[in-house]
């Protein structure tokens, strides 16, 4: 396995394979899509033949992004040697690929910035100190010598804003350095912004309606959390649950916020957000999840009580030390 920077990835480039196949963690979100169709355009640029998959279609508030279009969910056999590219995937079990696509076939590179990251892959460009996995595809196509598109430009502004909670997780100047840059070449913030915050339909407010109203506190205030169990997944449209979490972070005193949702009655998915002072990429990481020190998440196989026993527990021990 090879460690390299983002200048020496993008040196590599020319030597690496005419074809590179692209795609990002399962259920993949603003910071995966938008590095994912940023490095794929560049690469087109750069003379490569790339090719977009995922395992599922993405949610219909990102198919304004151009590069969308050419999203495709199975791949045909490919007769030369090729790229396996992954963005924003901190291990190798999270991979968004369509069954059948092994990644044995390809010299596999894995571009992320996650704490929790496995190091898997032939190439590895990980930095762990950046805000978001389109921060570095943005060191890489610079290094490049590419001019940005507007199209470019959008897609990572949309994985900056996305990875950052709208800047509110980041107080380094470099991520405000990164976001004029992109807005200069063209980011359009209105379309992004729009996207991400304000695609809710009726429906899907009458579901933040229904779950508020389930929250509960722990440790004097300092965590609040939403149990999404069996009988709430039956009655209401949960496809928002996940951005649902952002607003209850805004709750005065509060330090983590955590929703339990139930996937199957060995599988509970378990997202959490921190304020900062408590890194919530050791709760995730402590059964199995990962991410960032203020937003992480992970599937557990377990049912859903034990999955909340756990990870209360765990939180427990992080506010105590």
């Amino acid at each position: 396995m090879e460690n390299l920077s983002t200048k020496e990835f993008a040196q590599r480039i020319s030597q690496l394979p005419r074809v590179f196949v692209l795609t990002s963690h399962k259920n993949p979100d603003g910071d995966g899509l938008g590095a994912m169709f940023a490095m794929g355009e560049g690469l087109k640029v750069a003379g490569k033949e790339v090719h977009y998959v995922l395992d599922e279609e993405v949610r219909d508030y990102y198919h304004f992004l151009p590069e969308h279009k050419f999203l495709q969910f199975d791949l045909a056999p490919i007769s030369e040697p090729a790229v396996l590219m992954t963005f924003d995937c901190g291990s190798k079990e999270r991979i968004g690929l369509p069954e059948g696509v092994s990644v044995d076939n390809f010299l596999f590179v894995n571009l992320d910035h996650h704490l929790s990251n496995e190091r898997f892959g032939d190439i590895t460009v990980i930095r762990t100190d950046s805000v978001a996995s389109c921060e570095l595809v943005y060191e890489t196509l610079t290094y490049m010598g590419l001019t940005l598109s507007s199209a470019m430009a959008t897609s990572l502004y949309m994985g900056l804003v996305y990875d950052t909670g709208r800047f509110a997780y980041s107080e380094d100047p470099k991520t405000f350095q990164l976001a004029e840059a992109l807005i200069r070449c063209g980011a359009d913030h209105w379309a992004v912004y729009t996207s991400l915050f304000r695609h809710n339909d009726f429906e899907e407010f009458r579901t933040h309606g229904e779950l508020i109203s389930r929250l509960q506190q722990s440790f004097e205030g300092k965590v609040v959390t939403l149990d999404v169990t069996e009988d709430i997944t039956q009655s209401l449209d949960l496809e928002e649950t996940e951005n649902l979490i952002n607003q209850i972070s805004n709750i005065r005193d509060l330090e983590i916020a955590v929703i339990f949702k139930y996937m199957g009655p060995a599988e509970t998915k378990v997202s959490l957000r921190s304020r900062g002072r408590y890194s919530v990429c050791d709760v995730a990481s402590a059964v199995g999840g990962g991410g960032h020190r203020n937003a992480s998440g992970a599937v557990v196989g377990q049912d859903f009580a034990t999955t909340r026993k756990m990870v209360m527990d765990v939180i427990k021990n992080v506010i105590n030390e």
